[in-house]
């Protein structure tokens, strides 16, 4: 794959999070993309409200742990497609994160631009989807690391 992204390649966010991810015995890891529109509003999603899943009925961002073998920039590609119905050729790399307060997966972020509309996308998983503004998704009930990855994008020229 041209693209290839290792995990190891995106860097980290915060100190913080580089730290963790060095002491981490678990070597899973996922990728998640902030999908962004013409408007540069991200697109959240409602997680189920299952008490078996990690974070249940919190807001997030659209993403999952890598299968064997696959680097960061496929399991995003194959992620944003599987919940979402949405193709991505071309994420951009943002930045890591560690799922803190979750169960510590290492997670890379991409930027994905499109001109998709909420009517485009299918909604694989979790309750409810939408686009909406940095300000308003940082109103939400958000996922702990989803909260850091969207200030993070509040704060970058993108």
């Amino acid at each position: 794959m041209i693209n290839a992204t290792p995990i190891s390649a995106v860097p980290y966010l915060s100190p913080q999070d580089a730290q963790l991810a060095a002491g981490t015995a678990d070597p899973s890891y996922g990728a998640v993309g902030l999908v962004v529109d013409p408007e540069d509003r991200v697109l959240i999603q409602l997680r189920d409200d299952k008490p078996e899943i990690v974070h249940p009925g919190l807001w997030s961002i659209p993403g999952g742990l890598a299968d064997p073998g696959e680097d960061a920039h496929a399991t995003v590609i194959r992620e944003l497609y599987e919940e979402l119905q949405l193709t991505v050729t071309d994420p951009v790399t943002f930045g890591s994160v560690v799922d803190r307060e979750g169960r510590g997966h290492i997670l890379a972020a991409f930027l994905v631009r499109t001109e998709a509309t909420i009517d485009d996308l299918v909604l694989g998983e979790g309750q409810e989807m939408r686009f909406c503004a940095v300000d308003e998704a940082l109103q939400l009930d958000l996922v702990p690391f989803a909260r850091r990855l969207i200030e993070a994008l509040a704060a970058a020229p993108v």
